[in-house]
């Protein structure tokens, strides 16, 4: 079988995209959606001629793409462009045929300096390829969940499970007690979400009466306020970008909902939301959030912030974790460490980890000059897109 690819430039996507989708059908196989197509042609970061999207052919048949999403590397007083996989997807009834190492020479042959974030068996491709891992980068998690999580019954069964240990025989309970879990935190979790904000907000430091938050559509960037650590660098131009062009939409908005594209097209209650700070009229900073249902749990995430105090952002976060009724919080580890200091903040705040890992096209290259000194962030790559 012979595999063609084919990349689409920034320019040119939304044309691609039109002309792709105008002929896909219901449960079709899709390289983009239409708002990651408007999106991605409005990139501030992107140049008219950067590759956007890889996409396989056999014959004249779509069977796999590679998305492509530039973005800025600091270094000093220079920044450099880095481009990011986003998405990377075989037609499954091709899988095994070397369609995504495909894509991948391609994207490699691009000689370009290139990150992604995957799955354990992306990785593992990725490695073949010559992509190094950098340290895991680590963030927490704050589970409000403690009517399901803490209900008798589980209890009870993990306490069976740890005996039965003792005497060598192994009881999996993993089944039952998920079950028992969401069965306790749809009946009581109206209850105990809002104690578990409770136990929590102690920990964070005191809003100042003076200060004000107000919603924004785009937010302002806070003058002065400067970094020189080498970091894939989020202006405060990308930041309006992702809020006026969001990649998710809400179901029944997207136009290509009912096709075959398997990454995020939709999903319930997503939405950004911005707010600016202020004291009196004196601008304070900005901080901005992602809500939406993840497999039926209202999740929160805390995105790009940029305040004069920001140990300010732990209290803000809670306060809307609390307003808008969240099962969970993700938050950078830094601004959640103070959570971790009692029993009780340990067992509601998990600690997860994101692998990054990175292709350099050459060792001259910025990524290669730099990238054992970058101070990776929550919010790099596609992660708030998605």
């Amino acid at each position: 079988m012979t595999i063609r690819v084919e990349a689409i430039q920034v320019k040119d996507l939304i044309s691609f995209a039109e002309d792709v989708l105008s002929k896909a059908g219901p449960g079709d196989f899709i390289p983009i959606t239409m708002q990651r197509a408007e999106a991605q042609a409005n990139n501030p970061y992107a140049a008219p001629e950067d590759a956007a999207l890889l996409v396989a052919y056999s014959g004249e048949e779509l069977v796999g793409y590679f998305g492509i999403l530039p973005i800025m590397l600091q270094h000093g007083n220079e920044h450099s462009k880095v481009h990011w996989f986003t998405t990377w997807m075989v037609n499954p009834k091709l899988r095994g045929a070397g369609v995504g190492s495909a894509l991948m020479q391609a994207a490699l042959d691009l000689d370009k300096d290139f990150m992604i974030v995957g799955s354990k068996p992306a990785r593992r491709v990725c490695r073949k390829f010559g992509f190094f891992d950098f340290d895991p980068l680590e963030y927490a998690v704050v589970d409000f969940r403690i009517a399901g999580r803490y209900n008798l019954f589980s209890i009870l069964l993990r306490a069976a499970r740890k005996l039965l240990r003792l005497v060598g025989l192994k009881l999996n309970i993993d089944r039952l007690n998920k079950w028992l879990q969401g069965f306790f935190e749809t009946l009581f979790g109206f209850l105990g979400k809002p104690f578990a904000y409770s136990l929590v907000k102690g920990a964070a430091k005191r809003l100042p009466p003076e200060i004000d938050i107000r919603q924004a559509g785009q937010i302002k960037p806070l003058p002065g306020k400067q970094s020189n650590a080498v970091k894939f660098r989020r202006s405060e131009e990308v930041v309006n970008w992702m809020l006026a062009y969001p990649w998710v939409l809400q179901p029944g908005e997207s136009t290509t909902e009912a096709m075959d594209f398997y990454f995020t097209d939709t999903r319930p209650d997503f939405q950004y939301l911005a707010y600016e700070l202020y004291a009196g009229e004196d601008y304070q900073g900005y901080l901005t959030f992602q809500l939406s249902k993840i497999t039926g749990q209202r999740v929160l995430k805390v995105l790009d912030h940029s305040l004069l105090d920001e140990e300010l952002l732990l209290s803000i976060a809670l306060d809307e974790a609390r307003k808008q009724r969240v099962a969970l919080l993700e938050i950078a580890k830094q601004p959640a460490k103070s959570l971790r200091q009692s029993v009780i903040g340990r067992s509601l705040v998990q600690i997860k980890q994101r692998i990054y890992q990175g292709q350099a096209r050459s060792e001259s290259s910025p990524l290669g000059k730099h990238w054992r000194e970058i101070e990776l962030d929550y919010v790099d790559g596609d992660t708030p897109f998605t």
